[in-house]
């Protein structure tokens, strides 16, 4: 029974490259966004007032869960860059432009759209928004604009912001592959430190609008550039049994959250951090087999579903179980509203991803649907 559960809500490769390592790591960066808004919903509608709330160790230790957003535009620079790298560094099949967009849009604008669509009626019906005033926002979101426009989060879903950073980094994507053209393994990775060091370099001058662009997470997305051309060129041989890289990812993972309260000095400690963890994860023995525990695998493979609605699902189950959050200290509210948020997200997120991504997720989609709506139309003598 179990079994068969986690595979219906297995996500579908079309590559045919499954590499479970990466949807365990999806999975510690969906638990660290989802802790941080529950975290956060927790602060400003439980009843310990707001401002106490920093002073609690759980909540700082949850609201540094924003780097999970940092956690996922590396794997999404290693995905996106590692046909490429194969290609350039190991001869193999040239990634079509025309393929690379078509697979993008039709993987992930259909669910995204249908989100909006779900989001436009819970702010009109739940939140008594104005049509009218909402609709220039619905557009700017449609066309992951709206970060651009408005120099903030959709008014739809605060969370979306990111979702138009990785957009503006699919086209840029293949320009900057091709540093894998470099043949010298030292020369190609001076080139990607040159790059690295100058986005992050560049970060702090940023202003609204480009605070919020793809300006100020490029280093992010480069440490995925890193990491595949390490596992073509580098990592093509099985893991060492040794116990260092375990040590070193253990040691990143510790210190991640910490690292999101040095402002300052953010954008240079957490790349590097992040680029140890991830290491450690496809290297390491024991990390390895962390990463790969199927319930972690599946509950990742979900990730895109969780991140789209899960801000929604906390709010509904707060109006709800407010009441739970009883005491007068901040970390008993938060555990006591962990609980049935957590089980609603994830009941709830695993039926919406079988209804609106998983079928998606196949590559002939399209043609598929075409196939059974041309079948519903045409006439009963033709259909046989």
């Amino acid at each position: 029974m179990v079994d068969q559960v986690l595979s219906r809500l297995s996500r579908v490769t079309s590559s045919g490259n499954f590499i479970p390592e990466i949807d365990g790591l999806r999975f510690f960066a969906i638990a660290a966004v989802v802790l941080f808004h529950i975290a956060e919903h927790v602060r400003f509608h439980g009843p310990v007032h707001y401002a106490e709330a920093p002073r609690s160790s759980i909540y700082r230790l949850c609201s540094g869960g924003f780097v999970g957003v940092e956690l996922f535009f590396t794997i999404s620079g290693f995905i996106l860059f590692l046909p490429y790298a194969a290609h350039f560094l190991r001869g193999g099949k040239r990634p079509r432009l025309r393929q690379y967009y078509f697979r993008r849009v039709s993987r992930i604008e259909p669910p995204y759209l249908i989100h909006l669509g779900i989001a436009f009626v819970i702010a009109l019906v739940i939140d008594n928004h104005d049509p009218l005033q909402l609709a220039p926002h619905l557009m700017a979101s449609a066309f992951y604009l709206h970060n651009l426009i408005y120099g903030m989060s959709s008014t739809l879903n605060t969370v979306a912001w990111s979702l138009e950073i990785e957009v503006q980094f699919y086209l840029l994507a293949p320009l900057l592959a091709g540093l894998y053209r470099i043949r010298r393994s030292h020369q190609r990775r001076l080139a990607w430190l040159a790059l690295t060091m100058s986005a992050m370099a560049w970060q702090p001058c940023l202003s609204s609008p480009f605070h919020c662009s793809l300006l100020a997470y490029l280093p992010y997305f480069l440490v995925g550039f890193l990491l595949a051309d390490l596992f073509i060129t580098a990592w093509n041989r099985p893991p060492t049994t040794t116990w260092k890289q375990d040590l070193m990812a253990t040691g990143a993972w510790l210190l991640l959250i910490p690292a999101t309260e040095l402002v300052a000095w953010r954008q240079w400690i957490l790349p590097p951090l992040i680029l140890l963890a991830y290491v450690g994860a496809f290297r390491g023995r024991y990390w390895r087999q962390i990463v790969s525990n199927r319930w972690l695998v599946v509950t990742g493979g979900m990730c895109y579903t969780i991140y789209l609605y899960h801000v929604f699902i906390i709010g509904l189950v707060g109006r709800v179980a407010s009441r739970v959050m009883v005491t007068q200290l901040y970390w008993a509210n938060f555990l006591l509203f962990l609980i049935p948020s957590t089980i609603a997200v994830l009941a709830v997120c695993a039926i919406l991803f079988l209804l609106f991504e998983k079928p998606f997720m196949y590559r002939d989609w399209p043609q598929t649907w075409r196939a059974a709506v041309l079948s519903r139309l045409a006439p009963r003598g033709v259909r046989g």
